[in-house]
């Protein structure tokens, strides 16, 4: 049984479907099960009926949320998340830039 735990967050690209480009962030193992997970587009929040989330609680009684967003252009694409456990909250950014005239877009990662 847990007290506290903190939230492991990751950010990857998932595929692209139909066009979009689709971004995942993912905050694993925290509890209590309150926390919030939103995306930034070059560091204003999305509006949450942008993206879809699967909350789940895991075997040991810990908590996973997954959030994803289409994406459609090459901008600074960021995971907002804060939960009890964190002194402050965790952001982690994605960079996107244009590979070549076909469009293809290529994902960055920064700290």
């Amino acid at each position: 049984v847990f007290h506290i735990a903190p939230p492991v967050v990751s950010v990857s690209h998932v595929r692209a479907l139909g066009g979009f480009h689709t971004i995942l962030c993912s905050s694993e193992g925290f509890y209590p099960s309150a926390l919030e997970q939103l995306w930034m587009r070059n560091g204003e929040f999305q509006n949450a009926s942008l993206t879809y989330s699967i909350n789940k609680t895991n075997p040991d009684g810990s908590f996973t949320l997954h959030s994803y967003l289409n994406i459609s252009d090459c901008v600074n694409y960021s995971c907002w998340v804060n939960h009890s456990s964190l002194s402050q909250p965790t952001i982690l950014h994605m960079n996107m830039y244009t590979c070549n005239s076909k469009n293809k877009v290529c994902l960055r990662f920064k700290p």
